[in-house]
């Protein structure tokens, strides 16, 4: 058909022939540029060829029959496209095949029925059983459509409408991309889109997820892999074998689990395994199950977290299955499947060590509830792998060995128990680092470096250690050993050391030996046994490289050899001194020492009625403030070791002059002036032989201090007491017994909460808190922490409801009083296991309570080191921090920072890494006394004594009692404010609470800031730039410290393209480029509400 109308038949010209008809054989009809009517074929086997000058468009609308660029054809068997492109359409019917001729061509299924496509050859195959050839480009109907690549292929696939599924080749390994919503890249060739079920092959298959979903992959036969490209945090779940779904996508038949870049967590039921491998690519990987059932390799760069599904379920390592449903296994074939390249590994729970496991990358097995056992089996470190062990309660294991890598073991409560302790090396000798709240037994500790350095060997419970024997030599350095006990040290056994001799503990070095200090509680009635072991001492010999202290010798007192140190008492005491320490010392059984169950506190009248007292919830008082405010007092001093020498610190405030004041005009030392308390009288009489320059503020005294702030500032302060009224505990007529501890030993479950409010005017005010006893109100201190600590916990609001039950309880009883007076600032002083509340984040159900209040946290009036008002908002900083550190510590990328921001607020000085030192900070502050010092570095408050807690220089923990802190020098002036910005604390312990609450006395400065938690630290630049910021604004240090948490609550302080803005007033901060922080909301209070300032708020 050459024309309109017009053309050849076996080579006879027609014209003016609208409709041509072929006869009873085969008719073949070409378009060559002309067009008719219409075709009908005729009886025979047909083809119709479209027009190889125009796009052609073919519309199958019946059997044989159809429209070709609007012209119709029937009885047509065969179709054959144009040289163009041409787009063959079924629309209900059907042809026996088709041939797209040149160019490129699409054919689409037909949209009435289930479409059935095999592509079996380049650009061919058949559709419905319907031969095509030369189709470029499929498309899929309105129904579903099912593609098969069986050996062929095509440029692209369109599912169309409908549920639609892609069957990968099973004669080759196929390559899955997928980049869009059911969409992507086969065999890096064949486009497809609007296909929401993949399918592989018969070979090994590999869905690789760049962006975008489908509904389900199935990856048929073969060892299949689904790998997940998209750059973004992937949550996983295994739910059958080899089957789950993975961010909302469902698969099957998938053997290997590859995670992106970024933070992967897979989650196992207990149906769910994996038979192939696991990598979790570049980022986190976290394994979550109640049973983690795989048979493959587990692999990855990032870190590696192995915890249960359920917060019970114990945690069984090593060994066999158990068989138990309610334990989760991880036997030691499966362990052993861990591959090389972690940075760090962590086994989080309840667990039981049962048999042997061994780990290449660092692990830490943590148990942060209750204790780690061990029934069996010992844990092996290769490679760099140091072996970290930490739990709330009791610690048990076999042998532990590392490859001249680190070994940590720690305890918060309880005791430690280990066999051998092994971090030698060819070169270096790994650190050993053990700390327990109560006892160490161990055998031999072995941290020896054959041709480099020995490692260091810490032991650090409250109560007594043993071990066989201690081996820090070195080929040429010997490492240092420091040992701590409240009680007896014991090494029983004795190894040949390098020196020759028979030795229990050696520091030996070719160059040089290390120090050894061994710290006991023998305090001069004890001795410590060189050459004796029973009680207190050692087997066989202490040596360092040019010292030693051979077997027999016996030191009742602290003894120094060189480098060798026996730590217990000095020989010079008086002898009160030493009728004192023989009262601290139980020898019955020095394993297991006795308690006395005698109660020595005498039968007496409580300052204030007892909660089993019949009274109204809220009535006036002047008796009952006075033991409140001694027992903090004491509790405080006693756990600070200052109670029989706080004269030397800086506790020099008015209260204490008062005292002085007081008894040099009596000649008496029971009486002091301005005490309304009658109790009073005993409790200087009790507190002489604890603390003979201490003195208890009275009502009379903080109302004054009060009143001055308030005229200094103009700032409304109020004080608050939230205690459990334990009957008899708050009153001075004590024992010593009593008076010697910091602990309640009266607590009681049914103790009720009272409040005593204190402001400038008028009488302190008590109110009793129906219902709240202590029973009731500690959970949920402990769930407000909990909620807020954790950086995980930022997307809900679940401290909420606990953050308005403790302002219902601590501070809405005393709300009318507080606006009836205008008060400004909330100074609390509290009970135990209340003192590390963030208590900026409580709130009234409407708002956090620091959009009304600025805060404060007080150990004790009589605590503070001085309450005359210094105005600080010109004064410069000395600035000091480490981003860097030579010990295992983590960065602190945002410290350096942190102190530039500082320093250009407010001038004065600036150290940073090496040089931020001990000498650094105290030559800086003897040729120029700050008032404000800020320390960008780590600090712990932690259980135990305060020798357990410090604060990190650059080289060199500083530990926190009080002979080592005011060694610092902060108290010369004193420092107004002394800011530790990257500090964390064990939350609801007792001892770490002290320590907290009480920083600002042991220091010697007037002010701490603080954080109760470790929030991250480029975050906290944010918080600490507006904080000095405001404090050039306003008064007082909190409210400068509440203006910048306003900052973050309403969102002036965030992060955007990796700067970090803190005031609308100023520009962006930028950040360290490898962080690459896009965008981040700082406004939730885990950000702002750890920050405490403690001692004086203003």
């Amino acid at each position: 058909i050459t024309g309109v109308n017009s053309g050849t038949l076996n080579n006879i010209t027609f014209s003016n022939i609208e409709n041509l008809i072929g006869g009873n054989l085969t008719d073949n009809f070409i378009f060559a540029g002309g067009s008719i009517a219409s075709f009908d074929g005729g009886g025979g086997e047909n083809t119709l060829t479209g027009d190889s000058t125009i796009d052609n468009t073919w519309n199958i609308t019946g059997v044989n029959s159809g429209i070709i660029n609007n012209i119709a054809f029937s009885n047509i068997q065969n179709l054959i496209g144009g040289n163009l492109s041409d787009n063959f359409i079924f629309a209900g019917g059907s042809v026996a095949s088709f041939d797209g001729g040149g160019g490129e061509n699409t054919l689409t299924g037909d949209s009435t029925i289930d479409n059935t496509w095999n592509i079996t050859g380049v650009n061919s195959g058949t559709l419905n059983n319907i031969t095509f050839s030369n189709i470029q480009n499929l498309t899929g109907g309105n129904l579903s459509d099912n593609f098969t690549l069986a050996g062929g292929s095509v440029a692209s696939l369109d599912g169309g409408g409908g549920e639609n599924t892609l069957t990968g080749d099973s004669t080759i390994n196929n390559t899955w991309s997928i980049t869009g919503v059911n969409s992507g890249i086969l065999n890096n060739n064949i486009a497809f889109s609007n296909i929401e079920n993949l399918i592989g092959g018969n070979g090994n298959d590999s869905f690789s997820f760049v962006a975008g979903e489908v509904t389900n992959i199935d990856g048929g036969e073969g060892h299949n892999t689904l790998i997940d490209a998209s750059n973004t945090p992937s949550t996983w779940n295994i739910t059958g074998v080899d089957s789950g779904n993975f961010n909302n996508i469902n698969f099957s038949n998938i053997k290997n689990l590859t995670g992106g870049d970024l933070d992967d967590s897979f989650s196992f039921t207990n149906d769910g395994s994996l038979t192939g491998s696991l990598d979790g690519g570049a980022g986190n990987l976290t394994l979550m199950g109640d049973e983690l059932n795989f048979t493959g390799t587990i692999s990855g760069t990032g870190s590696l977290t192995l915890q249960p599904a359920t917060s019970t379920q114990a945690i069984r390592i090593g060994g066999t299955d158990s068989g138990n449903t309610n334990t989760l296994d991880l036997t030691s074939a499966e362990l052993s499947l861990l591959q090389d390249g972690f940075t760090s590994i962590l086994i989080s729970g309840a667990i039981t060590l049962a048999g042997d496991v061994a780990f290449s990358d660092p692990v830490t097995l943590m148990n942060s509830l209750g204790s780690i056992t061990h029934t069996g089996g010992n844990i092996t470190g290769s490679d760099n792998a140091t072996i970290t062990v930490e739990a709330n309660q009791d610690i048990t294991t076999g042998d532990i060995t590392t490859d001249g890598r680190d070994i940590t073991i720690q305890s918060a409560t309880g005791a430690i128990t280990t066999r051998n302790l092994d971090t030698s090396g060819i070169t270096d000798g790994g650190n050993i680092r053990i700390l327990a709240s109560t006892q160490i037994t161990t055998e031999q500790i072995n941290s020896s470096g054959r041709f480099g350095r020995g490692g260091n060997v810490f032991l650090d419970p409250s109560g007594d250690i043993q071990v066989s024997s201690i081996n820090a030599q070195g080929g040429i350095f010997g490492g240092n050993i420091d040992i701590t006990t409240g009680r007896f040290f014991r090494a029983t056994d004795t190894f040949t050391g390098a020196s020759g001799l028979n030795s229990s503990i050696s520091s030996f070095g070719n160059n040089s030996g290390g120090s050894i200090t061994i710290r006991h509680g023998g305090n001069g009635i004890i001795p410590f046994n060189v050459g004796d072991a029973s009680i207190n001492g050692t087997a066989g010999a202490i040596t360092s490289s040019n010292f030693a202290i051979a077997p027999v010798q016996s030191f009742l007192f602290t003894e120094v050899v060189g480098d060798i140190q026996i730590i217990s008492i000095p020989s010079n005491l008086t002898t009160s001194d030493l009728i004192a320490a023989a009262n601290s010392v139980s020898v019955d059984d020095p394993v297991n020492p006795s308690f006395n169950t005698i109660d020595f506190t005498p039968t007496q009248t409580p300052p204030f009625p007892t909660p089993d007292s019949e009274d109204p919830p809220r009535v006036p008082i002047d008796m009952g403030l006075a033991g409140v405010e001694f027992r903090f007092t004491n509790n405080y001093q006693q756990y600070l070791g200052s109670a029989t020498n706080s004269s030397q610190g800086s506790t020099n405030n008015s209260f204490q002059n008062s005292a002085n004041n007081a008894s040099q005009s009596s000649n008496s030392n029971s009486s002091q002036s301005g005490i309304n308390d009658n109790s009073q009288d005993s409790a200087n009489n009790n507190s002489q032989g604890n603390n003979n320059n201490s003195s208890t503020a009275t009502l009379p005294e903080i109302q004054e201090t009060v009143t001055n702030i308030e005229k200094q500032t103009g700032v409304k302060p109020a004080l608050i007491y939230a205690y459990f009224a334990s009957p008899g505990y708050y009153t001075q007529q004590s024992s010593a017994e009593s008076l010697s501890s910091y602990i309640n030993n009266l607590a009681k479950p049914s103790d009720q909460l009272e409040l005593i409010l204190v402001t400038s005017k008028g009488l302190a005010t008590r109110y009793r808190v129906d219902a709240a006893t202590r029973k009731v109100v500690e959970p949920v201190a402990e769930k407000f922490r909990r909620e807020l600590k954790s950086r995980s916990k930022i997307g809900d609001d679940k401290y909420l409801e606990p953050g308005q039950q403790l302002y219902n309880w601590l501070v809405a009883p005393l709300k009318a009083d507080l606006e009836e007076q205008e008060i400004e600032n909330l100074v609390f002083i509290m009970d135990e296991k209340l003192r590390s509340l963030p208590l900026a984040a409580l709130h009234d159900g409407e708002d956090f309570i620091v959009e009304e209040y600025s805060i404060g946290l007080m150990p004790s009036v009589s605590l503070l080191v001085n309450t005359d008002y210094v105005n600080i908002q010109e004064s410069p900083v000395l600035a000091m921090g480490a981003k860097e550190f030579p010990a295992s510590l983590s960065r602190l990328p945002g410290v350096e920072i942190e102190l530039g921001t500082i320093y250009q607020l407010r001038g004065g000085a600036l150290a940073l890494d090496q040089k931020f030192t001990i000498n650094g900070l105290t030559e800086q502050q003897r040729q120029q006394a700050f008032r404000i010092v800020h320390l960008g570095t780590h600090a712990k408050f932690k259980s135990g004594s305060p020798d357990k807690s410090f604060i990190h220089f650059y080289d060199q923990p500083l530990r926190l009692n009080r002979a080592a802190i005011q060694g610092l020098g902060l108290n010369n002036l004193p420092v107004e404010l002394l800011v530790l910005s990257a500090c964390e604390t064990a939350l609801g312990n007792l001892e770490a609470e002290l320590g907290f609450a009480g920083s600002a006395y042991q220091a010697g400065v007037k002010s701490v800031l603080a954080s109760l938690w470790d929030v991250n630290d480029t975050r906290t630049v944010g918080l600490m730039a507006r904080l000095y910021d405001e404090l050039a604004k306003v008064p007082i240090k909190a409210e400068a410290l509440r203006q910048a948490q306003l900052a973050m609550l309403n969102g002036e302080v965030y992060i955007e393209d990796n700067q970090l803005f803190y005031s609308p007033q100023q520009s962006g901060i930028a950040l360290d480029p490898d962080q690459e922080i896009s965008k981040e909301d700082l406004s939730h209070p885990h950000y702002w509400s750890s920050f405490t300032l403690i001692g004086s708020p203003w």
